[in-house]
């Protein structure tokens, strides 16, 4: 919302033009904020910032040791469980054991079952992965570090496309379309024009500011500057549209 003082003055000049423009800065189309899952310490940190990954790509290593033990205490349970079921099974079928002791023995061996896969899964969760293909716009922890259950790890975006959000005020809604066209030039970069257009007009309004939200989306502008760069908006007017 900080820029909303430079978009107000500008749709001030703008109002009575055939074309629309605003500044705002251009941000990924798609970013992942990375969390943790829960509680533990930061062994290893395996990217830093400005590194590419892959979907899977592991990000860091949470301490693991006791769970590590509690995996493999839970992995014997189940084996002992299992193999009583198996033995009582076949005593059954020579009707040495009734068949409430069987089933008696079938949820034992269920539970320490249920109690392994747990334990399995808590283990998976020390190993933090990248939810997609990206860059690491911002590690933010170091070797050492604690975490609890969702504390902020990493984000990972895609910089190839980016987006502005533009603030609308109502009264000119109607002059805009999913689909209208738009052209991006960045402050620093005047010669340069990014092609884009309308991609998601909010429903509703917001009360604080008494604007509407239009996301204006620039396929491919990342690969001519950085996110974050302030660009001046220019919609098109409905009749070129």
């Amino acid at each position: 919302m900080r820029y909303l003082w430079i978009l107000a003055l500008l749709w001030t000049g703008a109002a009575h033009a055939g074309d629309l423009a605003l500044v705002a800065p251009l941000q990924p189309a798609l970013t992942a904020e990375v969390v943790a899952a829960m509680s533990g310490r930061i062994r290893c940190v395996c990217v830093t910032e400005g590194d590419r990954v892959a979907a899977g790509d592991t990000l860091a290593l949470l301490d693991g040791a006791k769970l590590r033990l509690a995996q493999a205490a839970a992995g014997v349970s189940y084996r002992k469980a299992k193999d009583r079921l198996d033995r009582a099974e076949m005593a059954g079928a020579r009707g040495l054991l009734s068949a409430q002791q069987v089933e008696a023995l079938r949820c034992d061996a269920e539970a320490a079952s249920i109690r392994l896969q747990q334990a399995r899964l808590a283990l998976s969760r020390t190993v933090i992965l990248s939810p997609m293909t990206g860059l690491i716009a911002e590690c933010a922890v170091r070797e050492g570090d604690s975490t609890s259950p969702s504390t902020h790890l990493f984000r990972v975006i895609k910089p190839d496309d980016l987006t502005a959000d533009l603030f609308i005020p109502p009264d000119r809604l109607d002059d805009l379309t999913i689909g209208q066209k738009a052209t991006a030039c960045p402050v620093r970069l005047p010669d340069l024009r990014l092609p884009g257009h309308i991609a998601r007009i909010s429903p509703i309004i917001d009360p604080d500011s008494g604007t509407c939200r239009v996301i204006v989306l620039f396929p491919g502008a990342g690969t001519h500057v950085r996110p974050g760069t302030l660009a001046t908006i220019a919609l098109d007017a409905p009749s070129d549209f």
